[in-house]
């Protein structure tokens, strides 16, 4: 059988972890109306008590004008499975509660939100607004006047923001020199 790695060691939220997905037989959980009702859940790594629409991961972003960069950077990340299940398990909180004491966590609460919505709801589309209004107030470079972005910069935004809102490091260690 074929087997592919996914790492989310860039991440630092899952450290020395490779997943292995099997592929689905087209008769698996993937029909649409049968998700959560099988033993299989949709995400590997979820808890079994996590529950999912029928419309799960297949939930549109609504395009806010030149918010496509955006949106299509969040549907990537949404669909990484060790990142989802973290997310979706609530193992993030974890990190979140231990670490920053100082206002900081708001990009991985948003991003929680956001997954719930991709993968819980019954919606076919979601209206990313209070995501992007949280971008513009924590990286105002990225949504300036409203243009089309590089996804590749907001990409990398993103993960490094997550990064530093779940990092249990509390203090920087000294500099190798």
């Amino acid at each position: 059988l074929f087997r592919s790695p996914i790492s989310c060691c860039q991440c630092n939220l899952i450290t020395r972890l490779t997943w292995f997905r099997e592929p689905r037989a087209r008769q698996s959980s993937w029909r649409a109306g049968t998700m959560g009702v099988q033993n299989e859940p949709p995400i590997l790594g979820c808890n079994q008590g996590t529950k999912f629409s029928s419309k799960a991961g297949r939930v549109g972003l609504k395009n806010l004008g030149n918010t496509c960069f955006m949106n299509a950077g969040l549907q990537c990340l949404g669909h990484i499975e060790p990142l989802v299940a973290h997310f979706l398990n609530g193992d993030f909180k974890q990190a979140l509660t231990t670490s920053k004491k100082d206002g900081k966590g708001e990009i991985a609460n948003k991003f929680a939100e956001l997954l719930r919505t991709l993968w819980q709801s019954e919606k076919n589309v979601y209206d990313p607004r209070t995501f992007r209004q949280m971008l513009k107030r924590v990286a105002p470079h990225l949504m300036e006047g409203d243009d089309q972005q590089d996804v590749q910069e907001f990409l990398a935004f993103c993960i490094d923001g997550l990064h530093g809102d779940l990092s249990r490091v509390t203090r920087a260690p000294p500099p190798v020199t």
